[in-house]
């Protein structure tokens, strides 16, 4: 079965920044890696927008 594109995007220039980062990597934890091919997007509170290193960001989930 092919993967679906996923992106989940965190952060954010809202007071709940931090929120967002946690909330976000408890949503990639859990998804289903054989299922989706999942990219993170991250912006900061500035509102500049990157991509995340997926390993990285999987390796913090654990």
């Amino acid at each position: 079965m092919q993967k679906i594109n996923l992106a989940v995007i965190i952060g954010g220039k809202s007071p709940e920044h931090a929120i967002s980062l946690r909330s976000g990597r408890s949503v990639v934890q859990y998804l289903d890696k054989t299922r989706y091919d999942i990219t993170v997007l991250g912006i900061d509170k500035d509102g500049k927008w990157y991509l995340q290193d997926t390993n990285d960001f999987f390796g913090q989930c654990r």
